[in-house]
Parts: C-alpha cells; structure tokens; sequence
C-alpha cells in the first residue's frame, strides 16, 4: 500500500484513492519520475479513507487525490466526509477523473476540492501533471480559486 520516495523534511505526502490498483502503480512510478521527493500511500477501497485518517500512524496528506467513479462509494462521497471534518477541511483534495461530467465538475466545486483534474492521456502527461501539481502553493491556490479555472486539463 506505501511507496516511499525519501523520508527528508521536505517531503510531500500524497494520498490516492482510486480502485484502479494498476493505474495506482502508474501514478506511483510516475511520482518517482518527479525532481520533487514524495510518499505515496494509496487506498482501493474508498470506504478505508476514515479509517485512514483515525490510524496513528498514518502522516497526514499534504494533497488528496480522489477518483470520482469507485464501487460503493464515489469521490464525491469521500470528498463530503473529508470537507465534514474540521482536521481535514485544510488538505487539498485534487479530484481526479477520466470524466469531466459537468454535474460532478459542479458538485466537486460545491463540496470544496481545490481542483478537478482530467486524467491525462499517456504516461508522460501524467509525469508532466504530477509534477505542476506537487509544486503548487495550495494555500494560495485556494484562496484565489475561481470556478472558471477550477478544471485543469493536461
């Protein structure tokens, strides 16, 4: 479930629910691709995700990238129950999808993810996205959000 890149300071913590395990260990050999050091954790299971965040022993995330379509329960779901829970409302959540239907555009918007992320196309897209991503100042990103930039593309 860990893939572990370096355990300096500097680290960016990266957790990825999506019930895909293979497009998992993409994400997770791209992020290795990056100049940027990481962890990755992955869940496949979304109804894992709060057990995740009540485990001791887990870091928190410094990013949330959720899947929007999963069994049992979707993105949207977990992105409601992360935003829910005052510990966890400052995490940025970065849904990431091969879809981009407007209502879940909406609804993703409406429930505070900082950014919706069409799945790239190829594995060098991804490198490329991954690597914008992790060298964002999500702090800043989200105060200056706005709906019309909100959907990003790669």
């Amino acid at each position: 479930m860990k893939q572990t890149q370096s355990n300096s300071a500097d680290v960016i913590n990266i957790l990825l629910v999506d019930d895909n395990e293979s497009e998992n260990l993409i994400f997770g050999e791209a992020l290795r691709e990056l100049p940027s050091k990481t962890t990755l954790n992955f869940l496949t299971e979304p109804n894992e995700l709060m057990n995740y965040f009540e485990n001791p022993n887990k870091k928190k995330p410094d990013i949330i990238f959720l899947d929007i379509s999963m069994p049992k329960k979707t993105g949207i779901e977990c992105l409601q129950e992360i935003k829910a829970i005052k510990k966890l409302k400052q995490i940025p959540v970065v849904m990431f999808s091969t879809s981009l239907n407007q209502v879940d555009v909406e609804n993703s918007f409406a429930f505070g993810a900082h950014l919706y992320v069409e799945k790239p196309k190829g594995y060098n897209n991804l490198i490329k996205l991954l690597n914008h991503l992790v060298s964002v100042d999500w702090k800043y990103l989200k105060v200056v959000m706005k709906k019309e930039n909100f959907v990003l593309k790669y």
